[in-house]
């Protein structure tokens, strides 16, 4: 009878102890890609980027397909640092252009340096984001990170006062008054931002 009833506490415990898989991929709650960067470095994880809009169809049948898959969750979750980013939002018009991304979906795998692993521009099935997540994670865990000296303002974003209209250039000669200038997709809306603080 004694053995019976540690048996059965001990199954209860391994039942209700167990953590369940993920059924989603968690991206990080974040406005600030350099605040993810951050997580990714003291974690030492590559960091996913999913590039989507709401109005995108292929963006959602991969969030239904592929993001929302026990397989992938569990894997994503488990080795890397995920983030996603609105291209719909203004705010997203520095890191479109700092990683030239002009479709989605885009995909990318980043060290915590910033610099690109991998980067896919297209729908991908579940067993085809599992290959290029998986290789991204063995080029990052199975080599000894490359040191990439980090790209500054001033090399991104040089200084030509005299073409304003030209996306991602800064237009007025005095510093504390130049303008970044975003042009959207087929829109010629416009975006102030500093060209003095890079913060993704």
């Amino acid at each position: 009878m004694t053995f019976k009833l540690f048996a059965g506490t001990l199954l209860a415990f391994t039942l209700f102890s167990t953590t369940p898989p993920s059924e989603k991929i968690s991206f990080e709650d974040s406005p600030s890609l350099k605040t993810v960067l951050e997580i990714a470095k003291k974690q030492n994880k590559p960091v996913f980027v999913d590039f989507y809009a709401n109005w995108c169809v292929p963006c959602k049948k991969m969030e239904r397909e592929v993001f929302n898959q026990p397989e992938a969750a569990d894997f994503m979750n488990t080795y890397f640092i995920n983030y996603k980013v609105d291209v719909s939002q203004k705010s997203s018009g520095l890191i479109k252009l700092a990683f030239n991304v002009d479709r989605i979906p885009t995909m990318l795998i980043l060290r915590p340096d910033g610099s690109i692993i991998k980067k896919k521009s297209a729908k991908m099935s579940l067993s085809s984001f599992m290959e290029f997540t998986k290789e991204a994670q063995e080029e990052f865990y199975g080599t000894e990170e490359e040191t990439v000296e980090v790209i500054q303002m001033e090399e991104l974003l040089p200084v030509v006062p005299e073409a304003p209209s030209q996306p991602g250039f800064c237009t007025t000669p005095n510093l504390d008054e130049k303008k970044f200038f975003i042009h959207q997709a087929k829109s010629q809306s416009e975006m102030d931002f500093p060209c003095v603080e890079f913060n993704f």
